[in-house]
């Protein structure tokens, strides 16, 4: 099991890319984080009847069905945390303040100090403040 600064050193600058193993999404970021963290999640992975590392012809026909989905697999991972009382380290389910509220909500990690590491569409991870999204569910690796 890996401590949080060496996760974020090996995510912290990847390239964006929807869907792929050459960059990461928010999606990919939480997944390798928890497998990192000791999850057992092959490649082959199938959730609801969707590979869990193939969704980006569905994530472009319905983002928020896909969001849906990868926020049920998440889950079934993890405990949920009540919002507030979130650690270092947990998965954060949020949504961006200052944009246009019809987009999706999507997953970053807990840094502490008020920040948070993030997939940037067209851009690449970054820890951010985490005072420019409200967080909506708070997920916890529990099995350390």
């Amino acid at each position: 099991m890996k401590s949080l600064l060496e996760i974020s050193k090996k995510f912290v600058g990847t390239k964006f890319i929807l869907c792929s193993n050459e960059g990461m999404d928010c999606f990919r970021l939480c997944i390798e984080y928890l497998k990192m963290k000791g999850a057992k999640i092959p490649d082959s992975t199938t959730y609801k009847g969707f590979n869990i590392f193939d969704y980006k012809s569905m994530y472009e026909i319905d983002p928020f069905k896909t969001m849906k989905l990868a926020e049920e697999f998440i889950a079934s991972l993890t405990i949920e945390v009540k919002i507030g009382f979130e650690i270092a380290g947990d998965i954060l389910k949020m949504k961006t303040k200052k944009i246009k509220n019809d987009l999706p909500s999507h997953f970053g990690i807990e840094a502490g100090n008020n920040q948070v590491i993030i997939a940037v569409i067209d851009d690449k991870i970054k820890v951010v403040n985490k005072n420019l999204f409200k967080v909506e569910r708070v997920f916890r690796w529990a099995q350390e």
